[in-house]
């Protein structure tokens, strides 16, 4: 419901409030959400993962987190290749 009204009544007061953690990304915001790349230099906490990314397959620390289209978004090879195509 909270996405709804952040979508529909953007003025409305409970859009307002900064702790809903809502950004209009699709509104020329896109640069805002940045990745916050994990260290994988740290063994145990690397097990906690059971697909972990490839170094290829990471985006680096402070790179934009979303794609501008989705044609851009379609050309993005896929993180885990050898997934079925069910999934």
């Amino acid at each position: 419901m909270l996405r709804q009204v952040f979508a529909q009544h953007r003025d409305h007061e409970v859009s307002q409030n900064p702790n809903v953690n809502a950004i209009p990304i699709f509104d020329g915001h896109k640069t805002l959400l940045r990745v916050k790349a994990r260290q994988t230099d740290d063994e145990e906490a690397n097990r906690m993962f059971i697909m972990p990314l490839t170094c290829e397959g990471r985006y680096s620390d402070g790179s934009i987190a979303v794609v501008h289209s989705l044609t851009v978004f379609k050309r993005i090879p896929p993180s885990f290749p050898n997934l079925p195509s069910s999934i």
